[in-house]
């Protein structure tokens, strides 16, 4: 690929908030999909077709936790924005991602 900054989209994974807003790690491979939800394949070494998979491994950490203190501006607002979407999926309110509910500010 020619472009050093960019991004291409290649799939989309889903991680329902309720898995990891407990603060557990979250460690799993994940299927992606295409932007409407459609299971996304490739072909591995044989030929043979195969589902495309992500794994992530991502664990929560609260705004007054010690790896949120001291850190940058974004980060700040990035834990922000991670404490009010806990709170709406607490409450049953929560809508759409983590980076939804920081731009309702």
């Amino acid at each position: 690929d020619a472009d050093v900054v960019g991004s291409d989209f290649l799939g989309q994974a889903v991680i329902p908030v309720a898995d990891i807003i407990n603060g557990q790690l979250f460690d799993k491979w994940l299927d992606l999909t295409d932007t409407s939800g459609q299971p996304l394949f490739c072909r591995d070494k044989s030929g043979d077709k195969q589902p495309s998979r992500v794994h992530i491994s991502i664990q929560y950490k609260p705004v007054g936790s010690e790896v949120c203190r001291g850190g940058s501006a974004a980060t700040a607002a990035l834990a922000a924005a991670w404490e009010m979407l806990g709170n709406e999926v607490e409450q049953g309110t929560a809508q759409g991602s983590i980076f939804g509910a920081a731009s309702r500010g």
